[in-house]
């Protein structure tokens, strides 16, 4: 069991998220989101590694995840397996009674961030991510992080790359859930 007894989180399935991100920018640099809020910027701050911020999710996280867990995190983008936020994070969670797995997922080769327009298909993250099965335990359980999803394919290819590599219970996790800019634009911009 990844989640903890009685946790709203227990029941979503395989992909759950604590919150709803709301980007920063719906139209750069002219139109600023209004609905950008504490929790968003929080997550933004957490991508910055701002030791507030990765105190906060620690401490949010810590409350729903079972302890004996295996804690791994979606790779970024890049190829050169840098030190993220997400990745600090997930560490520290790994602190309190977890096993760190900020290493098993690897990004073999670097794709276009997502953020930035790249590709959101499912196919090209299990295309460019590895799991460096050396690096896995003897875990039945096991949670991947994610700062922010929209589509929910990174975690989805993390999901299915670590089941065929044998893990019985994985679960994907987002602090935010990226809500799509036609979803809310023209309450935020009638002219459009």
């Amino acid at each position: 069991m990844v989640y903890r007894h009685g946790s709203s989180l227990e029941d979503m399935g395989e992909i759950s998220f604590l919150g709803i991100y709301h980007p920063y920018w719906l139209e750069y640099p002219n139109h600023k989101n209004s609905r950008f809020d504490f929790y968003s910027k929080m997550i933004l701050n957490l991508k910055e590694k701002n030791p507030e911020a990765i105190n906060y999710f620690r401490d949010l996280i810590d409350q729903v995840l079972e302890k004996g867990i295996g804690v791994a995190v979606v790779p970024p983008h890049t190829s050169d397996n840098e030190l993220t936020g997400i990745k600090i994070l997930a560490k520290e969670i790994s602190r309190y009674g977890r096993t760190d797995l900020t290493e098993l997922l690897i990004r073999s080769k670097t794709i276009p961030k997502q953020s930035n327009g790249g590709s959101r298909k499912r196919e090209l993250h299990l295309e460019s991510i590895i799991v460096k099965t050396e690096k896995l335990r003897s875990l039945d359980s096991l949670i991947i992080l994610d700062d922010v999803t929209t589509s929910r394919q990174s975690l989805m290819a993390c999901i299915t790359l670590l089941k065929q590599a044998g893990i019985g219970e994985v679960r994907g996790l987002a602090l935010g859930h990226s809500v799509k800019y036609t979803e809310y634009h023209s309450e935020d911009n009638p002219e459009t």
